[in-house]
């Protein structure tokens, strides 16, 4: 499972898309700069570590879709 969203995240960003499509909320608490900075990172890079701060940042955004309006 890891490995299909680390790929994924290196050619389309399709699960990424998705999350952080349209407004996103992350957005109030993170500068969109600095995420797309470590995507950028992320697709350069041969480290789990930029994969492990996207996933963090995923999971925050489905988390805040989730519980607030």
């Amino acid at each position: 499972m890891l490995v299909y969203i680390a790929s994924d995240v290196r050619s389309g960003s399709a699960l990424l898309d998705m999350v952080l499509g349209g407004q996103p909320k992350i957005f109030e608490y993170i500068q969109k700069d600095f995420i797309q900075n470590i995507l950028k990172l992320h697709k350069e890079a041969d480290t789990p570590y930029y994969g492990d701060n996207l996933w963090v940042f995923l999971m925050l955004e489905l988390w805040l879709k989730h519980n607030t309006e």
